[in-house]
């Protein structure tokens, strides 16, 4: 059995440009300066505007992308709610720089806010334990409880 990550169409979109997955779904690559060379985020129309599903990374090349994203959106409107599947920079990196410039709602779950804005004052005391726990070495659980975006 093949190992193969398969799409519904002959090739994914090319990273900045929009593909339409159905009738209201947006699907949209965005570049990342990594190994793993993207992020895949999705606009879904929402009445007369557009929900976006996750952001990208906060850098140059990504801000730069939107307008021409956001401009000529099938069947007008514009990106009224954006919303956060979770905490990694290339998901959550752009929220506030397209909330700022859209005005658009952002939501995520309670969890990710309060890791974002750092009111989870439990939040490393939870991860420690986890930790400890799975039987990860002090050292490791130091780490993790330095970086809480990076073990959630």
């Amino acid at each position: 059995m093949s190992q193969a990550l398969l799409y519904p169409f002959a090739a994914p979109p090319a990273v900045g440009l929009r593909q339409a997955v159905a009738p209201g779904i947006e699907w949209l690559r965005l570049p990342l300066p990594f190994d793993f060379d993207h992020v895949n985020v999705y606009l879904l129309r929402d009445g007369a505007h557009w929900l976006l599903l996750d952001t990208g990374l906060n850098v140059a090349e990504t801000r730069d992308i939107w307008p021409r994203v956001l401009a000529g959106l099938p069947g007008g409107g514009t990106v009224s709610r954006v919303v956060v599947t979770h905490a990694h920079p290339d998901h959550v990196g752009l929220a506030g720089w397209l909330h700022q410039r859209l005005g658009a709602r952002l939501s995520m779950s309670e969890a990710e806010w309060r890791m974002l804005s750092h009111r989870d004052t439990g939040h490393a005391a939870r991860v420690a334990a986890y930790w400890r726990r799975a039987g990860a070495p002090a050292a490791m659980v130091e780490w993790a409880c330095a970086r809480p975006a990076a073990t959630h």
